[in-house]
């Protein structure tokens, strides 16, 4: 008995990696993936609801499905170059991934210089916003192309923009007045970059201060 339930675990820790293993297929990450949509925005998360290993699965279509955790992309790899895993992380940090992290070379950016500098700056980012507190609503971005912007937020408290290779969005501040500081975070070193200040109330044009990749926390001013 004991025997025939270790197989039945040991067969479900398999499964589990293989389905881990093909993480990559999540929107979050694929390739001409524009917008990110939580969890509850796909009906087959209540279907399988309280079935974590189903809950695993991949998707094809625009939500956040299954939980992330290797993220393949690297120019040595199959699966992408380095720009796709540096997007497809910071497309798991925005579009709320319970974890993620870089697959080992070849296939990954292990811990390569782009990848700690981009978890570095995915660091910065949580020290000013709970990642766990906020979630994905591109709803409030216009004026914006596709793949050019993504934002998850608690509106009115906090902001996390994400753009993958520099561009310029409007933000709807429309419902959240008073003044907002905006910090930047250079992804591609992993350091602060500029501040700024700019007002609610209204649609907010930001812009990333360079090309490459950018992360900004944008919070209520005191």
């Amino acid at each position: 008995m004991r025997k025939e339930s270790m197989k039945r675990t040991l067969s479900e820790i398999v499964g589990l990696a293989a389905i881990l293993t093909w993480s990559f297929i999540n929107p979050a990450l694929a390739d001409g993936a524009d917008h990110i949509r939580p969890y509850e925005a796909n009906p087959r998360y209540w279907q399988y609801e309280g079935r974590p290993v189903l809950l695993l699965g991949g998707s094809k279509d625009d939500n956040l499905f299954q939980i992330p955790v290797k993220t393949y992309g690297a120019d040595t790899g199959r699966y992408g170059n380095d720009r796709d895993g540096i997007e497809r992380f910071w497309r798991h940090v925005i579009g709320g991934a319970a974890s993620a992290r870089f697959h080992r070379p070849d296939s990954g950016l292990g811990l390569s210089k782009p990848a700690i500098a981009a978890i570095k700056a995915a660091r910065k980012l949580e020290s000013l916003i709970r990642l766990w507190d906020v979630e994905p609503v591109d709803n409030l971005l216009s004026d914006r192309e596709a793949n050019e912007a993504y934002l998850a937020a608690r509106p009115g408290v906090a902001y996390a923009l994400y753009f993958p290779n520099g561009g310029s969005v409007a933000l709807d501040l429309q419902a959240a007045p008073g003044r907002f500081e905006v910090r930047w975070i250079d992804i591609g070193s992993g350091e602060w970059a500029k501040r700024e200040t700019i007002e609610g109330g209204t649609r907010t044009t930001l812009s990333a201060p360079a090309e490459g990749h950018w992360a900004a926390a944008i919070l209520p001013g005191t």
